[in-house]
This record gives C-alpha cells, structure tokens and sequence, in this order.
C-alpha cells in the first residue's frame, strides 16, 4: 500500500526485493483456493452418485491438483504431500456450501 492505495491496483512501481515477501503468501493463498474449489465440486459428484472417492483417492487427486500448479513446479514431492495431509481433512469435514442452511452460511458454531 502507498497512500492508502493498493501499489498493484494504482500502477505504482515498486522493487522486487521490497515486495518478495508477499509472494509467498499470495501462491499460498491462491493453491488452497482452487484446490478448496475442486474438493468441493469432487464432493457434489460423490454426493449426486456420479463417483465413488475414498480419503486416498481424495488425496491422489489433491496431490495432482498441487502438483501440476506452475507456482510449485520446483517444490518438493514431501512438501506438496505435507501441504495435502494438513489442508485436505478439513476440506473433506466441510460440508458442502449448499447444504449449510442459509442463515448459518458464513457464520462459526460452537
């Protein structure tokens, strides 16, 4: 930000070597997403009866998903499966975003 502007969105230049650091966390954000998008269109497919996935089918197809990103092409096997077995769980225990009652959508339960 500069000036209360976001650099990208006003066409300010920067340094690369100032910026770098949010790098990281913009890649990151972006692979959960999309993997996050594909998890939840796999479960609708389970769900109508199209396919039948098991957890180790889930996390081959989340391993692929990962893997086959530009941004990690130099990452390590080891990291791409660590990046998996954390955020894959959580995914799975979702449930799918149009079985969540409209009033409690975006909302914490206790």
């Amino acid at each position: 930000m500069k000036d209360g502007k976001y650099v990208i969105l006003s066409g300010i230049k920067s340094e690369l070597e100032k910026v770098r650091h949010l790098e990281g966390i913009s890649i990151y954000g972006d692979n959960i997403i999309r993997l996050r998008l594909v998890i939840e269109l796999l479960k609708k497919n389970v769900k109508r009866g199209l396919i039948n996935l098991s957890e180790e089918d889930y996390k081959e197809l989340a391993y692929k998903v990962l893997r086959t990103d530009p941004t990690l092409l130099r990452t390590d096997d080891s990291l791409i499966e660590d990046g998996v077995n954390n955020w894959l769980s959580p995914m799975l225990l979702t449930p799918l975003y149009e079985d969540i009652l409209q009033q409690d959508r975006g909302k914490v339960k206790e």
